[in-house]
C-alpha cells in the first residue's frame, strides 16, 4: 500500500535582522486564507498606488505596513525606513520565487 499523503507540522522560519535582533518571518503555510487574501489585496493595492502625489505614497506605505504586520507580526515596523520596508516584502517573497525555481527544475517523479 502506498503513502497518500505526508505532512510535516515543524516549519523551519527564515528570519530578517533589525540591529542585530532576529525577528521571524511567517511561512506562507501559516498562513489562514483569510491572510493569504490579505497579502494579496494588500500587494495588488500597493502596485496600483502610484508614488506621484503624497496621498498615494502614505497609502502605499500603510498597505507596507500591513503587509509586514501579517508576515512578522514582532518585526519592528517603526523602527524601518520606507526602503527597508520594502527590502523586507521582497525578502519574503523571493524566499517563495527560489523555492518555486528550485521545483520547475526538477524531474517529476
Amino acid at each position: 500500500m502506498s503513502n497518500l499523503l505526508d505532512l510535516d507540522t515543524i516549519l523551519v522560519r527564515n528570519t530578517i535582522k533589525v540591529d542585530g535582533v532576529a525577528y521571524e518571518l511567517r511561512h506562507r503555510e501559516e498562513l489562514s486564507l483569510v491572510e493569504e487574501a490579505g497579502i494579496r489585496r494588500t500587494r495588488d493595492h500597493i502596485n496600483a498606488l502610484s508614488t506621484d502625489d503624497e496621498e498615494s505614497a502614505a497609502e502605499r506605505v500603510k498597505a507596507l505596513e500591513q503587509f509586514i504586520g501579517i508576515i512578522s507580526p514582532d518585526l519592528p515596523i517603526d523602527k524601518l525606513t520606507d526602503v527597508q520596508k520594502v527590502a523586507v516584502i521582497m525578502a519574503w517573497v523571493k524566499q517563495y520565487t527560489d523555492e518555486t525555481e528550485e521545483d520547475e527544475g526538477q524531474d517529476p517523479q
